[in-house]
């Protein structure tokens, strides 16, 4: 009996080993399960980063944003996967081009739900806010977007452009500075900062930064405009006419601009120059194509002068001219 006993005690410790060993090995397993899970998010955010990043270099809310090239279409994101959050990124800015709010939302809705770790679900939810008015949402949004993507030049862009409506002119200025430091290619932080600039007077910085942006720019009077009259102020006068004669193609209210066009040539000593700009800037005054503040009075008194200095000159040559033919009538 004795022996039965001892026989079923051991039978029973080696199934509570058994058992011990394979609640011990589906815990291993469990654990190991929960490990890998636990690896997945910082992998992903590894892959955050690095969108992130490439994406603030590349792409821009700009006001030459007809240059950047999406992929895929803004209508198109539904048919995008949720995990391909590349595409969907390309998605949205189609719809920020394409000024399709309704739909950038509900891709921001996306990004913010499945890649919680990213910056571009509030980053576009900032965008959203700020169209509707909303500017504190907006602000508040793009606080956590940058919390996600410290130094993106995107980022800090937006955050700008928040400050600037919000009627904070220092820290919308720093801020644009800081884009330039994080993305030296940043057009728009460079238009912004040449027109501050050049309303200030401060006209060397105006050309600095208004310089780099005429590759996008070039065609936008304003910009010529606003390097025509830096020019023009520091006595630049060759540099000014270029910008002149651009600007002059690309507004109708052009009698000022042949107006600064005949002073810089006046400058140069190019009289008669000076004079054919004078006199398009009173057909064009005529035509109404001029600011209120320019008269006909300014114009012709400019006019009255160069043609002063060019009556001197000719009157000059011609004694001179005499002289030379009364010379070559007594050597014959």
């Amino acid at each position: 009996m004795r022996l039965v006993f001892i026989i079923l005690l051991a039978a029973f410790i080696t199934g509570c080993a058994t058992t011990d060993s394979n609640i011990s090995e589906k815990g291993n397993t469990q654990a190991s399960s929960k490990n890998t899970k636990k690896e997945k998010p910082k992998e992903e955010l590894q892959d955050v980063q690095t969108i992130d990043k490439s994406y603030g270099s590349k792409i821009r809310i700009t006001s030459y944003i007809k240059k950047t090239k999406a992929k895929i279409k803004c209508s198109d994101y539904s048919k995008v996967k949720v995990d391909e959050w590349r595409k969907l990124l390309e998605s949205g800015w189609s719809c920020i081009k394409n000024k399709n709010w309704p739909v950038l939302e509900e891709i921001a809705n996306i990004l913010s739900r499945k890649h919680i770790k990213a910056a571009w679900g509030p980053y576009y939810k900032s965008i959203i806010a700020e169209k509707q008015g909303d500017l504190m949402k907006a602000q508040w949004m793009i606080n956590l977007a940058e919390r996600k993507a410290p130094n993106n030049p995107v980022i800090t862009f937006q955050k700008a452009r928040l400050a600037w409506l919000q009627k904070d002119e220092t820290q919308a200025f720093d801020l644009m500075k800081a884009v330039l430091k994080q993305d030296a290619k940043n057009l728009d932080a460079a238009q912004f900062l040449g027109e501050i600039h050049f309303r200030d007077r401060q006209f060397k910085e105006a050309i600095n930064y208004l310089t780099k942006t005429l590759k996008y720019m070039g065609r936008d009077s304003k910009t010529r405009l606003a390097l025509a009259e830096s020019h023009f102020e520091l006595g630049k006068y060759k540099e000014s006419l270029a910008h002149y004669k651009t600007a002059i193609s690309l507004t109708q209210n052009n009698a000022d601009l042949w107006m600064k066009m005949g002073l810089s040539y006046q400058n140069l000593k190019n009289y008669e120059r000076a004079k054919s700009c004078y006199e398009q800037a009173i057909n064009q005054k005529r035509k109404g194509r001029a600011l209120a503040s320019l008269s006909d009075q300014e114009i012709r008194k400019n006019l009255s002068a160069v043609n002063k200095i060019i009556e001197e000159r000719n009157a000059k040559k011609q004694p001179a001219e005499t002289e030379k033919v009364n010379i070559k009538k007594e050597a014959e």
